[in-house]
């Protein structure tokens, strides 16, 4: 049977294989990770450097699917039908933005990293280009995130509270903004109606 003094022991054994598995599954896990270097049980800078490297190879390889044939005409089908649709023009002006703002909100709200990066590829043809602009997104993660992870770690959990709420209350932001368009758009539609 499997248990956790297991775990901690192949923790210790592979720090560097662990964390860029930890970065290719995702940030919470690398900020899981750091919790551990903390208390000292898995070196601080193994899991920054390689849980980055898995963080941005994980990006990268979503990219690189993102620019696929496949993903290619799904989102070329998605953007005709709204040309197309006069009721869909909302959609096209949101489209309109760039990519940074959304990945760099992705890499802080759980749950949205892959989407942001689908829609980053569509949005930024250059590769090196988006490859440069997500190594610092990656990297502004990892300057707010290690401290708070290691110094939870350390046993100052507050810290890791009062973050997770600032994450909390920043997804009911986004999602109030979201509804704010969805409503202007609906009286929009029935405005016309009435005309």
């Amino acid at each position: 049977m499997f248990d956790a003094k297991e775990l901690l022991l192949s923790l210790i054994a592979q720090p560097v294989l662990i964390s860029i598995i930890a970065g290719v599954f995702g940030e919470d896990y690398v900020l899981f990770l750091m919790i551990l270097s903390g208390t000292g049980i898995i070196s601080f800078w193994k899991v920054v450097i390689f849980g980055y490297i898995g963080v941005v190879l994980h990006d990268t390889v979503v990219y690189l699917a993102g620019r696929s044939e496949m993903f290619g005409k799904l989102f070329a089908k998605r953007e005709e039908k709204a040309k197309k649709k006069k009721k869909n023009k909302w959609l096209m002006r949101l489209g309109q933005g760039g990519y940074i703002l959304p990945m760099a909100l992705s890499k802080f709200i759980f749950g949205t990293r892959v989407f942001a990066t689908l829609y980053a590829s569509q949005k930024e043809k250059n590769f090196m280009r988006y490859f440069m602009i997500n190594l610092g997104l990656v990297l502004l993660w990892f300057v707010v995130m290690a401290p708070v992870g290691w110094y939870a770690g350390r046993g100052f959990t507050i810290i890791l509270t009062i973050v997770q709420g600032i994450e909390k209350i920043f997804v009911i932001f986004v999602a109030l903004v979201l509804i704010y368009f969805i409503i202007n758009f609906i009286i929009k539609a029935f405005m016309k109606k009435d005309k």
